[in-house]
């Protein structure tokens, strides 16, 4: 196995660990996101699978009872799996890339935007600009999010609707996922717009 990849192993790993016991974090470690975006997304949830489930029950001409209870497993377990998977991925990202363990820094407003985009999992200690870095490297963590929840959702509401599985099943789950996640989006832009100029 490849040393960089050996490395990044290691460091995903260690940061699993450290999410399990974050009393012993420096405060100079950085922000890991999944500590504050995988809380909200568990609470956003609720209205998530109601939105959900009315365009799947619409798109699929199903019983609200049965589609409702599709979409709720599906997105009980994008949730609880597919958003840590996507974290993971991004960090695995992060730590392969350049600047990817100590950012780009903010000098510049391209050092900026590189140091929160590579660094969109594990943002870099840079606590006087976190009021910016926070919503964005959500916003930037959302993107992996939202193919696997695709994917992910399709594959989960097709097992109660095997008649839809394929091409229709992944297509209203991406249009029911589009909607949600441009939803959650805009709550961060809101969230980006109140921190920088509230």
């Amino acid at each position: 196995m490849d040393d960089k990849i050996k490395k990044a192993l290691r460091v995903m790993i260690f940061s699993g660990l450290l999410l399990l016991l974050p009393s012993i974090c420096a405060a100079d470690a950085g922000l890991p996101m999944i500590v504050w975006v995988w809380p909200a997304m568990i609470v956003a949830m609720i209205p998530i699978i109601a939105i959900e489930t009315i365009i799947f029950k619409h798109a699929l001409n199903a019983p609200y009872v049965k589609t409702t209870w599709a979409v709720s497993v599906a997105n009980v377990v994008s949730t609880m799996v597919g958003y840590p998977l996507s974290w993971f991925l991004l960090l695995g990202v992060q730590i392969l890339t350049p600047g990817g363990s100590s950012g780009f820094g903010t000098a510049t407003l391209w050092e900026r935007i590189a140091s929160v985009t590579a660094g969109a999992a594990w943002l870099a200690p840079h606590e006087s600009e976190l009021y910016w870095m926070v919503p964005v490297a959500a916003m930037v963590g959302l993107i992996p999010a939202f193919l696997i929840s695709v994917y992910l959702e399709a594959f989960l509401v097709g097992l109660f609707f095997v008649c839809e599985r394929g091409r229709t099943i992944i297509r209203i789950s991406s249009n029911a996922n589009l909607v949600t996640y441009l939803l959650l989006e805009g709550i961060l832009v809101l969230c980006l717009v109140f921190r920088a100029f509230g």
